[in-house]
């Protein structure tokens, strides 16, 4: 769990746009470094804003009373092709496919973006008690809307992680010469 020292609060990046300044949030925003994957980090300091309010996704962050953020997840609406799969069994594809959605494009959620601060340690704030909060909210979010699952993309790296049986993420695609990661996805 997260150290003893602070303790982090989960606020949609959204409800800060709603009391301040674009540049102050900027600001606070530039101040999360994350030297483990600057993807994670350029897309806090120069995308989130954008997509929260064009409602692309939703970014949520983990805060502290300072508004420092020790860490940060982005969750939307995606898409899974199963069509080409080799990583699937029918069994699972059936599992995913929707009525009348071919398997090039299921609708699904995304954990889009996932990551700690620098100045935030693993003991202080893990990150599978990232992916914990992050899948909370979307079980919160299927009990209220539907949906059958979430998938994730992550470097080769963190495929253990996601397929943890903590996690119970199942891989369907690796990395090719049209995508840089390996997908895995988890019912809900």
């Amino acid at each position: 769990m997260v150290g003893q020292q602070q303790e982090l609060s989960l606020e949609q990046l959204g409800s800060w746009l709603g009391y301040a300044d674009d540049s102050i949030i900027e600001q606070v925003l530039a101040r999360f470094l994350c030297s483990r994957n600057k993807e994670v980090e350029e897309f806090l300091h120069s995308s989130a804003i954008a997509f929260e309010k064009s409602s692309s996704a939703r970014t949520y962050l983990l805060a502290t009373e300072n508004k420092d953020i020790a860490g940060y997840f982005t969750l939307s609406i995606g898409f899974a092709d199963i069509s080409k799969s080799v990583d699937l069994s029918e069994e699972d594809k059936q599992k995913l496919k929707m009525s009348k959605c071919p398997d090039h494009r299921i609708p699904c959620f995304l954990i889009g973006q996932l990551g700690r601060n620098d100045s935030f340690s693993h003991d202080e704030l893990p990150g599978n008690q990232i992916l914990e909060i992050a899948l909370a909210v979307l079980v919160e979010v299927k009990d209220q809307i539907g949906g059958k699952f979430v998938i994730v993309e992550c470097e080769d790296h963190l495929v253990s992680m996601y397929q943890s049986e903590q996690f119970g993420f199942r891989l369907f695609n690796t990395p090719s010469k049209k995508r840089t990661y390996n997908q895995l996805f988890r019912l809900l």
